[in-house]
């Protein structure tokens, strides 16, 4: 009887690593994944702030040296005609980027239709 008690032991401890075997090699992978994923977000985020920060001062530098170049009336540019969605708009951060695309072109149109008139 005791044999068959030790055989029956040997057999669930065999039954019970080959059913933990497959649980825990998904479980590493899962928390890989999901390191690798909050990872690749935070560098994904610090980058995307750099790269606006420094699109927004080079696109400022490139239009200062396009109006020193230009022949436009001293009027136009006046900071209060600037017409930027980002910087008129408080609730820029929550809104959909192709929203935005949209509206600062709404915006240009009319500032520049409205130029024409003049």
């Amino acid at each position: 009887m005791a044999e068959l008690d030790v055989e029956s032991s040997a057999i669930s401890v065999k039954t019970r690593n080959r059913t933990l075997e497959p649980i825990t090699k998904a479980g590493y992978m899962d928390g890989a994944a999901d390191g690798q994923a909050s990872v690749y977000q935070s560098s994904f985020d610090v980058g995307y702030q750099q790269g606006l920060h420094y699109g927004i001062k080079f696109g400022l530098h490139d239009a200062q040296n396009w109006l020193k170049n230009s022949n436009l009336p001293i009027g136009n540019q006046k900071m209060r005609s600037v017409n930027c969605q980002i910087c008129s708009n408080s609730t820029v951060p929550q809104q959909n980027i192709v929203n935005l695309v949209n509206e600062q072109k709404e915006q240009n149109d009319k500032y520049l239709k409205d130029k024409e008139c003049q």
